[in-house]
């Protein structure tokens, strides 16, 4: 099996009221008529007083009412998108964009195994598809993961090597110093180990176009 990368108050005062001059000879006693009048103006008095303060409240009390704060409806939370591989770049000609993009994707797939997407940049005819498409199936359905975490590889330098013909292209990649990519099963056995190396390595990717996009076709180490 292959495993090559392949967040204050104001206070206000009201004016004093006058008040009335006292009457020559002293006040004036209030007849028992008179007082009566007085008793029954003061309850009179008082009763509006009484019927304003009750009319006040109401009024506050409604427009309270009135004002206060609808529910407020439930917010939707929008979940968190599932994890997407990165765009690829399969049209044109610029060959280091196209590369970095393959590459990427490429690890991506290695951390996110789904078999079927192998397709999305690999051509079947590609002589390293079929071990790389087991590694994924494995990693997949079998519980196998990276120990230590796989680490994405460093692409240095990509440049066209020879444009082979119109619908294919051979391109130069070089890559800086691996990691080590370890590969154990759910038990924590070991079932593949590929040791981290000192010094990068440089591959003749062969890219060619299919209904328009590129394609990895094959990859040549030098």
């Amino acid at each position: 099996m292959s495993w090559r990368h392949n967040a204050g108050s104001d206070i206000s005062t009201v004016p004093n009221v006058g008040v009335p001059p006292t009457p020559p000879g002293g006040p004036e006693t209030p007849t028992p008529s008179s007082r009566r009048h007085v008793v029954v103006g003061l309850i009179m008095a008082l009763m509006a007083v009484g019927l304003a303060a009750v009319l006040i409240q109401r009024a506050n009390t409604d427009e309270g009412a009135a004002t206060l704060p609808t529910a407020a409806s439930p917010t939707s939370v929008t979940a968190p998108p599932a994890d997407q591989p990165p765009a690829l770049i399969n049209t044109g000609e610029d060959w280091d964009a196209i590369v970095r993009s393959m590459v990427a994707y490429s690890d991506w797939l290695y951390l996110h195994p789904k078999p079927e997407l192998l397709d999305t940049y690999s051509l079947p005819s590609n002589p390293s598809y079929a071990d790389t498409r087991l590694a994924l199936t494995n990693l997949a359905t079998k519980g196998w993961r990276y120990d230590p975490p796989r680490v994405a590889a460093r692409v240095e330098i990509v440049r066209l090597n020879s444009r082979i013909n119109p619908t294919a292209a051979a391109v130069f990649v070089r890559f800086g110093p691996a990691p080590q990519y370890r590969v154990v099963d759910q038990s924590g056995a070991e079932v593949a180990n590929k040791p981290a190396t000192a010094v990068g390595n440089s591959v003749i990717w062969t890219l060619a176009q299919k209904n328009g996009r590129w394609y990895l076709a094959d990859v040549d180490a030098l």
